[in-house]
């Protein structure tokens, strides 16, 4: 189990700012709020950035298709020249309908907490505020 005091080290964002009625796929909100998502990332000095769910990962990645082993995927993302790692893994609410797939999801958010780990190892070594 990874533990870390992470109050001033983190934050979140959601990638649709409203939900569309009917629990629709928020696809058309998520373009309209692509701006925002965009202006928050830039706006964060983060180095990993965790995407909860398909649609997450598609505003960030800025692409309408992922590739059907995308859970778990790992890319490097530039925001305004700040290098930042992105970790894709779905959705909590999508986990609560397919409880198999828990094992694995758990595994892509302990890789994710061990980036986390590995970026505020690498900061006090260098002595940087974290």
């Amino acid at each position: 189990m990874i533990k870390l005091d992470l109050d001033d080290m983190t934050g979140y964002i959601n990638t649709v700012r409203c939900h569309p009625p009917g629990n629709r796929l928020p696809k058309r909100c998520a373009r309209i709020c692509a701006q925002f998502l965009h202006t928050d990332l830039m706006r964060l000095d983060v180095k990993v950035i965790i995407a909860l769910g398909r649609t997450a990962a598609q505003a960030i990645l800025d692409t309408d298709s992922l590739p059907p082993d995308w859970a778990g995927a790992t890319y490097e993302v530039y925001s305004d020249l700040k290098k930042s790692v992105l970790v894709l893994v779905y959705h909590p609410a999508y986990i609560l309908r397919r409880p198999a797939l828990k094992p694995g999801w758990i595994e892509c958010l302990r890789t994710a907490g061990g980036l986390v780990s590995q970026e505020v190892d690498d900061a006090r070594l260098v002595g940087q505020d974290i």
